[in-house]
C-alpha cells in the first residue's frame, strides 16, 4: 500500500519533440494497491468516484457494492464529515488502522476537504493564512493544515488533495487581488502538508489544487507556479472552485483549459463539483481524467431514477426508428408490451448500444417534463409510475432493473421505505459508471466528439431548448 500510480495510454502521449500532450479527452489507467488485495488494483480513467458520507456510500453496503461495476470501489471521501463531532483518534484506533474503518473496502480513495454537493462559497466565513472553513454536514468548520495533517494519517487514503482557498469562479466573483491572495495561500498549505505528510507509513499521493478563481490568466498563473515549485513531488492535480455558480459553457470551459494546459502530461487531472451528465461532457474533452459522482446521490435522495442512452443509436437502429408510421423497427405498435430486454425505443431510452431515441421520444420527454423529470432523469415519485410494470430503465442489466419495476420503487418512495433509496442507488451508480464506460470506448475509437454532440442534441431538444 502507497499512493496511487497513473498512467496515459500512449496513444495518448505527446508525440516526440512536444513537451505537452494535446489537448483534449484521453484514457489512462489509476493502479492502487489495497489493504486487503493480494496484488496491484487497476481501474480505467477518465471516471467518476462513488460519493461517500463519512467514507461510505450513503445507501450501499458492502454487498450492494459487490453488484456494481469494480470502478465503483473508487470513493470519494470528504473530510467535512467526520469533523463535525469525532476526532481523527476514532479512525485512527480501529483495529487494523484506519483503512479497515471502512466496510466496504474501497480500493481507492481521494481524500478532500471538499464536499461537492453541501460546498457553499457564500455560506462560510472569511478565510486566513492560519486556517480555511469548510462545509459539513451540521455547517460550517474550521480546519488548519496540521488538523487536515492529522485526519490524513488517521484514514489512510491513497491520494488526498491539499487544502485551498477556493475563489469564486463566478463573473464579478471576487476582486483580483483577493483572488491573487487566495491562490498563494493555497500554495502556502500545499508546501506545508507536503513536509507535514511526507513520513507517514502509507505514503499518500499528494494532489495540488489549482486556484485563480474567475480570471483566466491568474488560473493560469496558479498552474504555472505551482507545477514549477512542487511539481516533481505532486502526483496530480484538482482543479478547484468549479461546479460552484459559475455560469456553464464557454467561461467554465476556458477555465478549465487555463488550469490544465500548464500541468504535465504524465500526471492525473481531478475535479470536484461537475458530476452531471453534460459537466461531465465538457470536463473529460478539457482533458480531466478523475470526477465524482455525487449527482447519483443527488438524484437518489430526491427519487430519481437515470434514464438516458449512454451512447448514440448504430446506424441501424436510426434507420429502424425514423419510420414514421406509430411502429418500431420490429412492426411493433408504439406503447404495446415488450419484454423489459428488448426495449430499445420504448420512449425512455435503453442503456445499451441498441436503445435510441425513438418515434416515442418527444412524447416521453413531455411525460418526464410533467411529473418533474428531464432529458437524463424520470421522476419516480410521479403517479404516472404507480401500475407501471417496467423496470427503471428497459435494457438495464443492473440488479434493480434485472428484478424490481418502476411500480415497486415508485410504492417504497410512497411509504418512505429506505429500500427504495438503495434499488435507486444501485442503479444510478450502475448507469452512471456505463456511461463513462461509453464515454472512454467513444474516447478509443475517435468518436468522442460525436458522443458529446448526441448528448448535448438530445438534452436541448428533450428539454425544449433548442429551435429545431
Amino acid at each position: 500500500m502507497g499512493g496511487i500510480v497513473w498512467e496515459l495510454d500512449p496513444r495518448f502521449a505527446p508525440a516526440e519533440g512536444e513537451s505537452t500532450a494535446r489537448p483534449g479527452p484521453r484514457l489512462g489507467t489509476l493502479t492502487t494497491t489495497p489493504w486487503d488485495h493480494p496484488g496491484p488494483v487497476g481501474v480505467p480513467t477518465p471516471m467518476a468516484l462513488t460519493y461517500t458520507r463519512r467514507g461510505e456510500p450513503a445507501h450501499l453496503t458492502p454487498d450492494n457494492v459487490d453488484l456494481l461495476p469494480r470502478e465503483a470501489r473508487t470513493f470519494h471521501v470528504s473530510l467535512a464529515h467526520f469533523m463535525d463531532h469525532l476526532g481523527p483518534d476514532h479512525v485512527s484506533n480501529m483495529p487494523g488502522g484506519g483503512r479497515r474503518y471502512f466496510g466496504c473496502r474501497p480500493t481507492c480513495m481521494l481524500v478532500t476537504a471538499r464536499d461537492p454537493l453541501t460546498f457553499d462559497q457564500d455560506a462560510k466565513q472569511s478565510n486566513t493564512d492560519a486556517h480555511t472553513f469548510v462545509a459539513s454536514p451540521t455547517g460550517t468548520t474550521k480546519i488548519t493544515t496540521d488538523d487536515y495533517a492529522r485526519w490524513i494519517e488517521a484514514i489512510q487514503p491513497d491520494a488526498f488533495v491539499a487544502l485551498a482557498d477556493e475563489s469564486p469562479s463566478w463573473r464579478d466573483g471576487v476582486a483580483l487581488k483577493k483572488t491573487k491572495q487566495a491562490s498563494a495561500r493555497t500554495e502556502k498549505w500545499l508546501a506545508a502538508l507536503l513536509e507535514k505528510t511526507k513520513d507517514l507509513p502509507t505514503k499518500p499521493s499528494v494532489f495540488a489544487s489549482l486556484q485563480g478563481g474567475a480570471d483566466v490568466q491568474e488560473r493560469r498563473a496558479c498552474a504555472e507556479g505551482i507545477v514549477e515549485r512542487h511539481g516533481t513531488q505532486l502526483a496530480g492535480f484538482a482543479i478547484g472552485s468549479l461546479g460552484a455558480g459559475e455560469t456553464p459553457g464557454e467561461h467554465r470551459r476556458s477555465l478549465l483549459r487555463a488550469s490544465i494546459e500548464p500541468t504535465p502530461w504524465d500526471k492525473p487531472r481531478y475535479v470536484a463539483g461537475l458530476g452531471a451528465p453534460l459537466d461531465v461532457l465538457d470536463a473529460v474533452e478539457a482533458g480531466v481524467d478523475l470526477l465524482e459522482a455525487s449527482f447519483c446521490h443527488q438524484c437518489t435522495t430526491q427519487g430519481y431514477a437515470l434514464t438516458f442512452p449512454v451512447k448514440p443509436p448504430t446506424t441501424k437502429d436510426s434507420k429502424k426508428r425514423k419510420r414514421g408510421d406509430g411502429k418500431d423497427g420490429d412492426g411493433r405498435e408504439e406503447g404495446d408490451a415488450v419484454d423489459k430486454k428488448s426495449a430499445p425505443g420504448d420512449g425512455d431510452g435503453a442503456g445499451d448500444e441498441k436503445s435510441a431515441p425513438g418515434v416515442g421520444e418527444e412524447e416521453d420527454a413531455n411525460r418526464r417534463l410533467l411529473t418533474g423529470g428531464d432529458a437524463f432523469k424520470s421522476n419516480m415519485w410521479a403517479l404516472a409510475y404507480r401500475a407501471d410494470k417496467r423496470p427503471l430503465l428497459p435494457g438495464c442489466e443492473c440488479y434493480t432493473c434485472e428484478r424490481y419495476m418502476r411500480a415497486y420503487v415508485h410504492h417504497l418512495l410512497q411509504c418512505h421505505e429506505m429500500t427504495a433509496a438503495v434499488l435507486l442507488d444501485i442503479h444510478n451508480y450502475f448507469h452512471f459508471n456505463k456511461f463513462m464506460e461509453a464515454a472512454r470506448e467513444a474516447i478509443g475509437a475517435g468518436t468522442f466528439a460525436e458522443f458529446a454532440a448526441f448528448h448535448r442534441e438530445r438534452a436541448a431538444r428533450m428539454d425544449g431548448d433548442d429551435e429545431t
